[in-house]
């Protein structure tokens, strides 16, 4: 593999410039990255009132699942169907079903 003089000129270049450094060039030129800053998850005195709202619209309104999940917070409705099945121990639908029956 052959080097041009230009691309040469530039490695000791940059070789020398590091070394007056005295840094790695990695750590000039791909700074780490910064961690983004973690929201703090919902207590469980939050997703209670949350799923207690949720079953009180399951039962007494036509709303979708989709529509009921959005308006407690959860924009996802596998993301609120799968809270709502481990907080519960039952999946919205079958909520909303055995609600109607009795």
């Amino acid at each position: 593999m052959e080097i041009s003089g230009r691309r040469l000129a530039k490695a000791l270049f940059l070789n020398r410039f590091f070394q007056v450094l005295k840094t790695r060039p990695k750590a000039q030129i791909w700074p780490r990255r910064q961690k983004k800053p973690r929201i703090p998850a919902a207590t469980p005195e939050v997703c209670s009132a949350h799923f207690c709202e949720a079953c009180r619209m399951l039962r007494d309104t036509d709303w979708t699942i989709e529509e009921v999940g959005a308006h407690v917070g959860y924009s996802d409705i596998h993301y609120f169907s799968r809270l709502f099945s481990a907080n519960k121990g039952i999946s919205p639908r079958a909520y909303r079903k055995l609600s109607r029956i009795l």
